[in-house]
């Protein structure tokens, strides 16, 4: 998967209004192991503060790390 993927992948499974802000001011990204065609992804997200949030993408059969990422809103 291409790079960009990831990281629209992690923006879809953030909430629809934070999506829609358009306000994301900051992100980073901390690629673990490429995603590979056939693999089955499970997508989570936490809000650490009001304006942060961190998306880590992972193998659902294996529950190994594929992608985290942080961004912030709002500032």
């Amino acid at each position: 998967m291409n790079n960009i993927y990831y990281l629209e992948l992690a923006d879809m499974i953030l909430p629809e209004e934070v999506r829609k802000s358009n306000n994301c001011s900051n992100f980073e990204i901390m690629y673990k192991k490429e995603i590979k065609y056939g693999d089955i992804i499970k997508c989570y997200y936490a809000e650490l503060e009001n304006t942060s949030y961190v998306v880590t993408l992972k193998n659902a059969e294996t529950g190994e790390v594929k992608l985290c990422l942080r961004s912030t809103y709002g500032e």
